[in-house]
């Protein structure tokens, strides 16, 4: 209940003693689905390695005693963290291993599941087609499964992936039905998403004070219900509003907000510090000051290599590609 209200350090305090009582009376099943939900606590709080150790712990147990549901329910939450870490291949294994059990035990519900999480790692690998398809065979077995969260969810889902295809008037329409559900079930976490959303859908249509409404709707949520992971994307999608509007100080500023959270979740070597280092070389490029604007599209490059992100390492170019342009270096320019 706590988790739902978004009242994360709460709801790890109650998993903790629920655990502690279940190793103390030898209850495994009941050991694993703690661990598990210690492990999206974690999640949610944006620390992923840890949620990563937990979801582990619990797959070995569901293993063991041969809960085939439960360890269904791990696979996916391992390949959900993975994602967040940029381990889009492995994180899509794992997907593809929960997506399996589900239908051989006829969990409608999981399977749903599983075909959004697939849908978003596909998302993320820049197969946007395979995405959609995936992202389609979900919300109609939520509705199927009177599974209002679920549905919003997919709805979320269906409309990234239209937004990744440009598709953003579709985009828009998809958000405002899971915005729509989310009020209605009073889901905090799924209502700041959802502003989220509509926020880069906006800003990407060029409407840029909508877009700062909805951010700064989506911001205010997440540092009430304590989302810190979510914190960061609004303060990164305020500052990149502030930039288009010319507003360059507040951008900087709540760039600087973003990397500060960013440090104390030691969030490194991951998306989010590539979209802080285009963020960062954005703002240098516009005053003018070109080395240090190739220097950050620099280390986003390098961590975007690192981590087989192409769809931000082709961005990383682009902008590389506009820096060197900009000084006349055409001959890198054109590289």
């Amino acid at each position: 209940m706590f988790h739902a209200l978004g009242e994360y350090i709460k709801a790890k305090e109650y998993q903790e003693k629920a655990l502690a009582s279940n190793i103390e009376i030898g209850n495994r099943e009941g050991e694993a689905r703690r661990y598990g939900n210690l492990g999206t606590v974690f999640q949610s709080l944006g620390e992923y390695v840890k949620a990563n150790e937990y979801n582990e712990k619990a797959l070995a147990i569901d293993i063991e005693i041969g809960s085939k549901q439960g360890e269904a329910i791990c696979y996916g939450n391992l390949g959900t963290a993975l994602e967040h870490l940029g381990e889009y291949v492995k994180a899509k294994e794992y997907h593809e291993k929960a997506l399996a059990i589900n239908i051989e035990i006829g969990d409608r519900e999981g399977e749903a599941t599983g075909y959004g999480n697939l849908g978003t790692v596909f998302q993320s690998l820049g197969e946007y087609i395979k995405a959609k398809e995936y992202h389609e065979k979900a919300p109609s077995i939520d509705i199927k499964n009177d599974d209002r969260k679920s549905e919003a969810a997919g709805y979320g889902n269906l409309g990234t992936v239209f937004q990744s295809l440009g598709e953003y008037i579709k985009a828009k329409e998809y958000h405002e039905k899971a915005l729509a559900i989310n009020i209605e079930t009073g889901d905090r976490t799924g209502e700041a998403i959802s502003y989220r959303n509509l926020g880069i859908v906006f800003q990407s249509l060029g409407e840029y004070v909508k877009a700062k409404e909805y951010q700064g709707k989506a911001l205010a949520i997440s540092i009430e219900t304590g989302n810190r992971a979510r914190e960061m994307e609004s303060c990164s999608q305020l500052g990149d509003i502030f930039y288009k509007l010319g507003e360059n100080n507040e951008a900087v500023e709540y760039y600087n907000k973003a990397y500060a959270i960013r440090i104390r979740m030691e969030d490194c070597g991951r998306p989010s510090e590539v979209e802080g280092y285009i963020r960062l070389g954005n703002i240098s490029y516009s005053l003018g000051k070109y080395g240090n604007a190739i220097r950050d599209y620099d280390k986003a490059l390098a961590i975007s290599k690192k981590i087989g992100d192409r769809s931000s390492e082709a961005k990383c170019h682009v902008t590389l590609g506009s820096v060197f342009e900009s000084i006349n270096n055409m001959v890198k320019t054109r590289e």
